[in-house]
């Protein structure tokens, strides 16, 4: 299973390999292996296991109990795809994940401008919650990145809890789903601000602009990336 020269990271091949057991080998409630045995059958280091595991939590294929293991969950998805996730961490084209860090630089309510007023339908008064990050990887900036969320479903979200677990563990305890997502990619200029942000001296990023959509198809968030290629690698994932 273990494929180091294929281009998609180990863990989300533990997953694809793990999932299609879950699906054609096991029932509903059945308990898996520990992440040590599972580490040793795939000749594969804890922390690739436990992103594996990380990620069929949050997918649905699995949930875990304290003190006693994972199980497999009653209800399974029918696929993988990480264009449903706003951590750029899962965009991540490397094992080990954990060297991207991100920085907070700004998080405060404003009234939108009137675009995003019209986009997101809001009505006059009604405020959105302004969050720019700044992504490091291994300490150098690879990323900046301006969020614009619809404030009255993102009541939830503080500083401290967008550090200490990231938007899509968030969005996951708060039971609120993205059932649509629009993405599309651009090559751009950097402006001076963003230049000087990145440490980048002007050079080309790529920008990525993400909507996501509830069940009711509204749009409550907007996200626009830029991305130095020189030193990050994007990458989505889909997998059935």
């Amino acid at each position: 299973m273990r494929d180091s020269s294929n281009k998609i990271p180990l863990y989300y091949q533990l997953v694809d390999t793990l999932q299609e057991q879950i699906e054609n080998e096991m029932k509903p409630n059945d308990k898996l292996p520990t992440e040590k045995q599972i580490g040793e059958e795939y000749s594969m280091s804890r922390t690739t296991v436990r992103l594996a595991m990380q990620e069929l939590e949050k997918r649905g294929f699995i949930y875990r109990i304290q003190g006693k293991g994972s199980f497999v969950s009653a209800i399974k998805p029918e696929s993988l795809n990480s264009f449903f996730d706003l951590n750029l961490m899962n965009h991540y084209l490397g094992e080990n994940r954990q060297e991207l860090k991100q920085d907070i630089l700004l998080f405060t309510k404003e009234p939108p401008k009137v675009s995003i007023s019209q986009k997101m339908g809001l009505k006059k008064g009604q405020n959105v919650l302004k969050v720019h990050l700044l992504h490091k990887l291994r300490s150098t900036p690879v990323a900046f990145e301006r969020l614009i969320l619809k404030n009255q479903y993102f009541s939830f979200l503080t500083e401290k809890t967008l550090t200490d677990q990231g938007i899509d563990q968030l969005l996951h305890d708060n039971n609120l789903t993205l059932k649509a997502i629009e993405e599309t990619y651009k090559v751009v200029n950097l402006s001076s601000e963003e230049s000087e942000i990145l440490e980048a001296n002007f050079e080309p990023a790529l920008a990525i602009f993400k909507a996501g959509y509830n069940e009711d198809n509204e749009m409550i968030v907007l996200s626009e990336r830029k991305i130095l290629t020189s030193k990050f690698c994007y990458q989505n994932f889909v997998g059935k």
